[in-house]
């Protein structure tokens, strides 16, 4: 009887560890596969599915260890650089970059494998690329331009108000590195603006009606000081990606839960504190919310 415990024990000591390794193959096919499903929603576009099939990838493997979970670790932060560069969220895309080329590096020695593609792509990020809307490639300065009346240019033109004439087929408009104090609200008769940049203003607010404005999908009003933002961001409903970085935000308006078609939401470098940002993140739960934990500075208790 002791001869066959015995025999049975060494079966079982054999047999558990098989078990445990092939729970943790299952594992990191799983999160494999969603990780390939990422990436098919990033060629495709559609990066909210992207966001929740990265999520459940991480999920999946955060326990596991081994060549094959590192690996597929790394190639979730490649994802997500990749996502982010798309979007010209260029700060976020070098973070996790950076973070996948550290973790390919200590698994893969082929010259020409996985750490060479992402320095590449490193690299690329690097470029004077401009601030695209990731779904217009086209680079145009100097206002609009004849059989382009579609797309607006007037980066660093020294402007403090809207220019006059711009037909309604405007569906881009870049303004950055101007004076602007207030919120253009002429741009809301141009019904058929898709994106809008306001970027490295002088904005203080954003108080007016997107009511008009049913095709708008990017706005970018990063590194402004903006200190208020109006309920009238709550009609802006075909917004997918709103940039509020680099302001001197304190909370945002309830309306902004509203945005169900919001993807992307900035809040880097403000003064929201984090218990708003996580009661944000519960109300928005399809809105990949990007933040930084905010400490209060000694002039900011003053005001």
């Amino acid at each position: 009887m002791r001869k066959y415990m015995l025999i049975l024990l060494a079966v079982l000591a054999f047999s558990i560890p098989s078990i445990a390794q092939n729970g943790n193959t299952s594992a990191v096919l799983q999160g494999a596969r969603y990780v390939k499903l990422a990436n098919s929603y990033i060629h495709d576009g559609d990066y909210n599915k992207a966001l929740q099939m990265l999520s459940i990838a991480t999920a999946k493997l955060q326990n596991l260890t081994g060549q094959e979970s590192l690996y597929w670790k790394a190639a979730i932060q490649e994802a997500y650089g990749t996502l982010f560069a798309k979007m010209n969220m260029l700060n976020e895309a070098k973070e996790h970059l950076q973070s996948a080329l550290s973790a390919y590096k200590k698994i893969i020695t082929m010259p020409d494998g996985s750490p060479y593609a992402v320095k590449s792509l490193i690299d690329k990020l690097d470029m004077p690329i401009g601030n695209p809307p990731p779904w217009n490639s086209v680079q145009i300065s100097g206002g609009a331009i004849a059989g382009l009346t579609n797309i607006a240019n007037y980066d660093d033109s020294k402007l403090k108000q809207l220019p006059s004439g711009l037909p309604n087929s405007i569906e881009n408009i870049s303004l950055a590195g101007n004076k602007f104090r207030d919120f253009p609200t002429e741009l809301a008769r141009l019904p058929n603006l898709q994106c809008i940049n306001l970027a490295n203003n002088k904005l203080t607010n954003i108080n007016i009606d997107f009511s008009s404005l049913k095709k708008l999908k990017w706005l970018d009003v990063s590194n402004n000081k903006i200190k208020e933002i109006g309920n009238g961001i709550s009609s802006a409903t075909s917004l997918e990606y709103l940039d509020l970085s680099g302001n001197k935000l304190k909370e945002l308006p309830i309306g902004i839960s509203n945005l169900k078609s919001l993807k992307i939401l900035n809040l880097k470098n403000n003064r929201i504190p984090f218990a708003k940002i996580k009661t944000l993140i519960q109300s928005m739960p399809t809105t990949n919310i990007v933040h930084d934990e905010y400490v209060p500075k000694e002039e900011d208790i003053e005001e």
